[in-house]
């Protein structure tokens, strides 16, 4: 997605892609620890990786990834690429519920 934006306009949208890039690390960190509770609490490591989807589409929408690529890298293996066509599908499933 490109946008066309003034200087004051892409000033604000770095500052949402700093953002963004931020939480996505956040998300990263709490889907990890959430994978320590998986027993008792299995649908919250589901929530948020689907919540680290939705973080790394709208950054590789922007131009931006985890990993540094923009379109899903197969070959040599890239497990943020990879994490993230895994969770393509069932993200697609959600956002039509929503």
């Amino acid at each position: 997605m490109s946008y066309c934006l003034t200087d004051a306009g892409e000033q604000d949208m770095r500052k949402e892609l700093a953002v963004l890039e931020n939480l996505n690390d956040e998300i990263d960190q709490l889907a990890a620890t959430a994978r320590d509770c998986m027993t008792v609490a299995p649908n919250v490591a589901a929530a948020l990786d689907l919540a680290w989807f939705y973080a790394e589409e709208a950054g590789r929408e922007a131009g931006h990834s985890s990993c540094g690529h923009i379109a899903v890298q197969v070959k040599p293996f890239c497990q943020c690429c990879h994490s993230y066509a895994e969770r393509k599908s069932k993200a697609a499933q959600i956002r039509r519920l929503l």
